[in-house]
């Protein structure tokens, strides 16, 4: 992974300053490349949703030059800067979206466990509509992280997000789990999984990119950073890697059997204090969210307490503790 350099600016610091001037990745009075990096999770973006929710209301929908987003990330990351992420916060926990999209008996028929297709071709174009033209317009850049089926790296989908429809299938493509979601998502010659196989938190990605500082925004609390997937997730596990993807990609699921160790490797990072990341996450008494949850109360919670734990650190009420404790 890329090393930070040693800015002096705080990145929150930066942030603030950013909305207090209204500016945009095409205006900066400072040469800072701040990123929005957005951990993946299925269900768990339902934390992640409150959290970009928030950043919107309080004004910083123009402050990072680039958001980058893993999975349910992504599509948060698209919510950003299409600038509806609080008037469309109602799909994460909604029922007649959420028992749509994620449906396990289907697995049964040889269908589809996650219906992404269904989610970013239908209701994010009809039921609940995503202004890819907005997204595009945008002066920062969205970049869905996918993993590459044949070399099982995680790759930065920004390229392919310049129409509406590229922008839709990268955002199919970080979602792709391997069976349970579907086929891999072919664009520009190649085939595309879930980028949580490679890079659940695309911190990398952004760093590749040339961030000088990042917000992370979190879906796993401290205490849960390292837990293992149980129940239908891990139902789901089986099926996907040890099945389906052991005959399709080796490179892949080797990419998948690291998670762990990079896991560790990224807990280590980010827990070193440093001016030029931020991580915003759920606090250890904030319940464990499965990627396949589907329960409407459950996931109304996570997406409440993912908007408090922004509030925390970068509301108006925070600055001013912050300027008491000085």
């Amino acid at each position: 992974m890329h090393s930070f350099s040693r800015p002096q600016r705080t990145v929150l610091d930066i942030l603030r300053h950013r909305r207090a001037f209204a500016s945009t990745a095409r205006d900066r009075a400072d040469d800072h490349k701040v990123a929005l990096v957005i951990e993946g999770g299925g269900a768990r973006g339902s934390y992640s949703g409150g959290m970009v929710a928030t950043l919107e209301k309080l004004g910083y929908s123009t402050a990072f030059d680039a958001v980058f987003g893993t999975s349910a990330g992504a599509l948060n990351a698209a919510w950003f800067l299409a600038g509806t992420a609080n008037e469309h916060l109602w799909t994460w926990w909604e029922p007649r979206v959420v028992h749509r999209i994620l449906e396990p008996r289907r697995l049964l028929t040889g269908g589809r466990a996650f219906d992404i297709e269904h989610l970013v071709e239908t209701i994010y174009t009809t039921i609940a509509p995503m202004d890819f033209a907005a997204i595009g317009a945008h002066h920062t850049t969205l970049h869905p992280v996918a993993t590459e089926l044949a070399t099982g790296a995680a790759t930065d989908l920004h390229r392919h997000t310049r129409t509406p429809a590229g922008i839709r299938a990268a955002l199919r493509a970080s979602c792709a789990l391997p069976l349970v979601a579907g086929p891999p998502v072919h664009l520009g010659g190649q085939r595309y999984l879930d980028g949580g196989l490679a890079e659940s938190v695309p911190l990398g990605s952004a760093l590749a990119w040339g961030a000088t500082h990042v917000l992370v925004l979190r879906t796993r609390s401290a205490a849960h950073a390292l837990a293992g997937n149980s129940g239908l997730s891990a139902l789901m596990e089986v099926l996907a890697v040890h099945g389906y993807l052991a005959r399709q990609s080796r490179a892949a699921v080797q990419a998948w059997t690291g998670r762990a160790e990079r896991a560790e490797q990224l807990e280590e990072i980010l827990g070193r204090p440093s001016p030029a990341f931020s991580v915003i996450r759920p606090p250890d008494t904030a319940p464990m969210v499965g990627t396949g949850e589907r329960d409407e109360q459950l996931l109304r919670t996570a997406v409440r307490i993912g908007a408090a734990q922004v509030d925390v650190v970068l509301g108006d009420g925070a600055r001013s503790l912050e300027g008491a404790r000085g």
